[in-house]
Formats: C-alpha cells, structure tokens, sequence
C-alpha cells in the first residue's frame, strides 16, 4: 500500500504582539557582542488548530546597557481538510507544528517585527539603534 502525502493548508494564520519586557542594566562601556536566543513553542492544540508563542530574548555580552524579551502569539486554523485529517490522527499533530513552526513564524515576518522593536526601543533609550537580523542565523 503507498503511503499518501497530505496537503496541510490554513484558512487563516494571524499574528499579535504579546509581550516586551526591557531591562535597563549599569555598565556601558567597552565593545559588545548582541545575543539572540529565539524559542517558538505550541500552546495550545486543538481540532480547528494550534497557537504558537514565538519569544526572542536580546541581551549583550557581557552584560550590559539591557536584557529585552518580544513574544508574539501566532494563531494558526487548519482548512476543513486539514482539520479532518488531524481529528483522525491527533499523534500527528506535534510532530506536524515541530516541523512546520519556523516557517509559519517567518511567514507571518514575525522575526522582522521584532527587529523593528529592537531597534526602536534602543534608540529610544538615548543609544544608537541596535540592528539585529530578522532570524538568526542558522548553526553549521
């Protein structure tokens, strides 16, 4: 018997801000490295679809000026089809956002608009905007 590859397609996908914490910290002087550390995660499963929260946490090293956490919350509906699929097979359904999480995330420009918001909030701050890439790069 051949195994069939399902066509998973959404009805709508939507996007939010959820949270930004900024830090102001002591010490600014000297040379900097910025770290990104992104995490996107499913809150919530359910028949009609599924909730990410994707969260970046910026900080420099060493640390210094400030530490900033953006988390957006991104909604995802499956289509009639692919809500059908899912309800009769719910074991797929992790597996099926661990794999398609990063680019639904990029989809939605998420990554660039928390760029935005970096470099915005640093300039707000009285410092030159801090440029970050949308993603980060992808390790070797």
């Amino acid at each position: 018997m051949e195994k069939q590859k399902q066509n998973i397609n959404f009805k709508m996908i939507t996007s939010r801000l959820k949270d930004v914490r900024y830090t102001s910290l002591d010490g600014a002087k000297g040379n900097f490295g910025v770290k990104m550390d992104d995490l996107i995660e499913p809150t919530d499963m359910h028949d009609n679809g599924f909730t990410l929260l994707y969260t970046r946490h910026i900080h420099l090293e060493p640390e210094a000026m400030f530490d900033m956490t953006i988390s957006f919350e991104i909604k995802a509906y499956f289509d009639d089809e692919a809500r059908d699929f899912f309800v009769k097979r719910r074991n797929q359904l992790e597996a099926f956002i661990e794999k398609a999480k990063e680019g639904i995330a990029r989809r939605q420009h998420v990554g660039n608009q928390m760029a935005l918001i970096v470099a915005q909030l640093t300039q707000f701050q009285g410092m030159n905007p801090i440029i970050i890439p949308p993603y980060p790069k992808k390790q070797a």
